[in-house]
């Protein structure tokens, strides 16, 4: 807040007047607690377009949550001037008229469908013995689908495992999105 003062912005607790008749609206992340972030995107209700304050390591997290949206990521992680740069880019970016731009795939596209199927037989609380009997695998693949499926989210652990799937389902279930030729849709539909 102090920054946006330095740079005498007209804003409010809710986001930046950025000309007379636009608001920008932003919402401060500074946790870098991915439980605390699954919170507060859910208690907030982020909407498009916005501007995001946040660790540089949870961006890849937010965008891939909000892949078809429009957000502008600033780093707290950043020096000041760094910071105000960021604001000052994502305003003008912001205001700039752009031809339509095309919406961003899916996450879940980066998963083979047998990754898809592990995480979904992990994050029902299933032990690995028992998913290699249901999918008829090795035992062995099971943890290396685990962990493939990890890095391709861009998660390190269980529980942003949890908190990105369950984010991206709650997205994805959403009327507003109607995401094509996405494995995963098809599966969140039958389980519901």
């Amino acid at each position: 807040m102090a920054l946006l003062d330095k740079m005498s912005f007209d804003y409010t607790e809710q986001g930046i007047w950025v000309s007379d008749k636009v608001f920008l609206p932003f919402f401060i992340f500074p946790k870098n607690n991915v439980l605390a972030i699954y919170n507060n995107i859910i208690k907030q209700r982020i909407r498009s377009p916005a501007m995001v304050f946040c660790a540089r390591q949870t961006i890849p997290f937010f965008q891939d949550i909000y892949f078809a949206e429009k957000f502008y990521f600033v780093s707290l992680d950043a020096a000041c001037d760094t910071v105000e740069k960021e604001i000052k880019d994502s305003i003008n970016y912001y205001l700039t008229e752009r031809p339509s731009e095309k919406v961003a795939l899916c996450p879940y596209q980066r998963l083979t469908s047998r990754e898809i199927e592990v995480v979904q037989y992990l994050l029902q609380g299933h032990k690995p013995s028992l998913i290699s009997k249901n999918i008829n695998i090795s035992y062995r693949y099971i943890s290396m689908y685990k962990r493939s499926a990890m890095c391709k989210l861009q998660v390190e652990t269980f529980t942003e495992l949890y908190c990105k799937v369950k984010l991206l389902e709650r997205v994805l279930l959403n009327e507003s999105y109607k995401v094509e030729g996405c494995i995963v849709t098809e599966a969140i539909l039958e389980n519901k």
